[in-house]
């Protein structure tokens, strides 16, 4: 099923019960998920959706999606828009919540944590990158949410940035699971993953094609549907479809969404 679309008009007075019966129903016909436009149900996928990831879970059924890769804000305690190579903010760059102090950046991830445990399915691979700072949070987080962590990647990005001292070069990627994950399709892989970061970026935190693809190659199955809740300017989305992958995208900059749409345009 690719698309469904319903419209249906509600009683002002009709139940809340009555309107989660009606999208029990609808997704029973194979619906992949709901979104409210006043009185209209929408259903799609393959898309990249403007929004606010975390005011969209609640319309998402349980054990949807069989692989999950994100990448979150990393926080942290200065402006990474203004310094190094990042890309200015005043060019449309600014990113919202990858700003936030220790506290609140735990605050923010926990319920998206369990949120995307819930619709992850069991055996499904789970795929979360954060730096050195936020690791052990990170991992706090993913296993509070009740995610089993089976290992972690060290993406080496083949060139040192900015700075002093021990100069960096890699970010890592969480890996997990829900339950025991389905056996991963690879056995030529070690936990570093050596990719050249990409340099002419859309996006300031931009992962390459060639490392997603390499995780997304090691976790597909035939039929599998894939979320990311972070997408930026759409490199999962894109991946997925260059190869034929249902994909589900939540971003909240419009400019972001915009680029990513332009991308997958071009692989109509």
């Amino acid at each position: 099923m690719n698309n469904l679309n319903f419209n249906i008009e509600f009683d002002e007075n009709i139940s809340d019960e009555i309107i989660k019966n009606i999208q029990d129903y609808i997704f029973d016909l194979g619906a992949t998920y709901i979104t409210h436009n006043n009185d209209i149900l929408q259903l799609e996928k393959n898309k990249i959706y403007c929004c606010d990831c975390r005011n969209k879970f609640s319309l998402l059924k349980n054990n949807l999606f069989d692989c999950i890769i994100i990448d979150p804000p990393y926080s942290g305690s200065i402006n990474k828009t203004k310094s190094g190579t990042r890309m200015r903010q005043d060019k449309g760059n600014h990113i919202d919540y990858d700003d936030m102090t220790e506290r609140v950046f735990l605050q923010f991830m926990n319920p998206i944590m369990k949120e995307l445990y819930r619709v992850c399915n069991l055996g499904g691979h789970f795929y979360c990158f954060t730096d050195w700072k936020q690791l052990r949070n990170m991992m706090d987080l993913i296993e509070l949410a009740s995610f089993k962590i089976t290992n972690i990647i060290c993406w080496d990005k083949q060139q040192i940035g900015l700075g002093g001292g021990y100069r960096p070069q890699y970010e890592f990627i969480i890996v997990g699971s829900k339950g025991l994950p389905h056996r991963y399709n690879r056995k030529d892989l070690g936990n570093v993953i050596r990719c050249k970061r990409v340099y002419k970026k859309t996006h300031p935190h931009e992962k390459p094609e060639e490392l997603i693809e390499t995780l997304i190659s090691n976790s597909y199955k035939e039929g599998d549907f894939v979320l990311d809740s972070f997408c930026g300017t759409g490199v999962v989305p894109v991946v997925c479809k260059k190869n034929k992958i249902d994909f589900m995208a939540f971003e909240l900059s419009q400019s972001f969404v915009d680029i990513g749409n332009d991308k997958l345009n071009t692989y109509e």
